[in-house]
């Protein structure tokens, strides 16, 4: 997902690699079903163990959110 912002904010909005990117950002918005992407990084900063997983996939974790937090605006 980080790839994907990084073309859509270097790249001018006319190339066809900016135009890919943005089709893959904006998928998962329009996926909104119980399968949905956001519905599946809901449940996994949910289901999120300390004891079970290290604190770096949770800062991961939350970086995406983040970016989807952020394309949404």
């Amino acid at each position: 997902i980080d790839m994907v912002y990084l073309v859509l904010k270097v790249l001018p909005d006319d190339s066809r690699e900016s135009q890919t990117a943005r089709v893959l950002l904006y998928k998962p918005f329009y996926d909104q079903t119980g399968k949905g992407f956001t519905q599946f990084l809901l449940n996994l900063f949910r289901s999120f163990d300390t004891h079970k997983q290290p604190k770096s996939d949770l800062a991961d974790l939350l970086g995406i959110i983040h970016i989807m937090l952020q394309l949404v605006e």
